[in-house]
């Protein structure tokens, strides 16, 4: 019986370790398609956010359509503070930026409230 949980540990350790989110390409790997990393931003020289993630993500910046109107683009919060619209990207130094979160309109709504009918560019700074 034992050697039967060995194997069976045993191959699920190998197939969880095959699974393409466990593996990574190095330094520049993604680590989601949600969610732009320190390490991503670093790679590259971005003056500010917003170009960071024009490269990086640029679905971020896609307007949606909503309930509330008919294209609308994500707000803006920076430390969970709501900061107005993402044209706001362009005043955070890309060095200072350590997070950038695209969360979705359910997500967002959970988080901050029912007024972000497109959802919302989280963005944590360094050492805050």
């Amino acid at each position: 019986m034992e050697r039967r949980t060995f194997i069976a540990l045993a191959a699920t350790a190998v197939i969880a370790g095959c699974s393409p989110a466990s593996q990574s390409s190095g330094a520049g790997a993604r680590s989601s398609s949600n969610v732009l990393t320190r390490q991503e931003i670093s790679a590259s020289p971005y003056q500010n956010a917003y170009e960071a993630v024009e490269k990086l993500r640029p679905s971020f910046l896609r307007a949606r359509p909503t309930s509330a109107g008919p294209n609308m683009t994500a707000e803006l919060f920076v430390d969970g503070i709501r900061r107005g619209s993402i044209e706001g990207l362009r005043t955070i130094p890309s060095a200072e930026v350590a997070e950038i979160r695209y969360l979705t309109v359910q997500d967002a709504t959970t988080r901050y409230g029912l007024n972000v009918p497109a959802g919302v560019l989280d963005v944590k700074l360094i050492g805050r």
